[in-house]
């Protein structure tokens, strides 16, 4: 009985050994829970179609077009969960802000904003990995455009809308422990909006083309 028991306990010992072995020797696999943060930087585009109602002349909304563009600091934070193998359905929040922000009219003089212009996007989305095991990865969303900005005017003091977009990204991470990933990525962006604005004796209106291209690095728990 007691050279049984000697027996069986390196057995077993070796056993538990074997299977921590085994374990740490598992591939790496882009599965379960989804949490990213990305920060970067983007050039952006506000192609801007405006008119006014009114007897008062807005210098946010001039009878013909303008332009909203700089180069934007991004940050995006999207979450969510991987139900089929390589495939994570995500939420995403994807923010462009430019400050100090400028609009162009369509005779070239600036009009500096009273504060910083902010595009933001909220959508669903999905993100696609080539192989469940590397860092090479694609993902889309489409859902809710809403931008705004501030400019010194007695008539209106805001500009801005809300509509549509989508966007498009490409990247890699960088397995740097069993669970995270480090990397970078492309990103675009594209949609159109809406907005309305009143004032004294005044209603404002613009159509609005928004398109942003830009890079950034990413940490993803996944």
């Amino acid at each position: 009985m007691v050279r049984s028991q000697w027996v069986r306990g390196p057995a077993l010992l070796s056993a538990l050994l074997a299977a921590g072995a085994a374990r740490g020797s598992e591939p790496r696999l882009h599965d379960g829970a989804y949490f990213r943060l990305s920060l970067g930087a983007s050039a952006v585009h506000v192609a801007r179609s405006t008119d006014t109602d009114g007897v008062r002349p807005s210098l946010g909304y001039p009878v013909d077009e303008s332009t909203v563009r700089g180069t934007a600091l991004t940050a995006e934070i999207a979450a969510g969960y991987t139900p089929f193998r390589g495939v994570a359905l995500t939420g995403l929040l994807l923010a462009h802000v430019l400050s100090p922000a400028e609009l162009t009219l369509v005779d070239d003089s600036p009009v500096r904003l009273s504060g910083p212009y902010g595009v933001v996007l909220v959508a669903p989305g999905v993100d696609v990995f080539a192989n469940p095991g590397s860092g090479l990865h694609l993902s889309t969303a489409l859902g809710l455009l809403v931008a705004h900005g501030g400019i010194e005017d007695d008539v209106i003091d805001s500009i801005g809308g809300v509509g549509v977009a989508g966007t498009m990204a490409l990247g890699y991470d960088a397995w740097v422990a069993s669970e995270w990933s480090v990397g970078a990525s492309v990103r675009g962006l594209l949609g159109g909006m809406a907005g309305e604005s009143s004032g004294p004796g005044t209603t404002a209106t613009e159509r609005s083309r928004v398109s942003s291209f830009g890079v950034a690095v990413t940490v993803l728990h996944h």
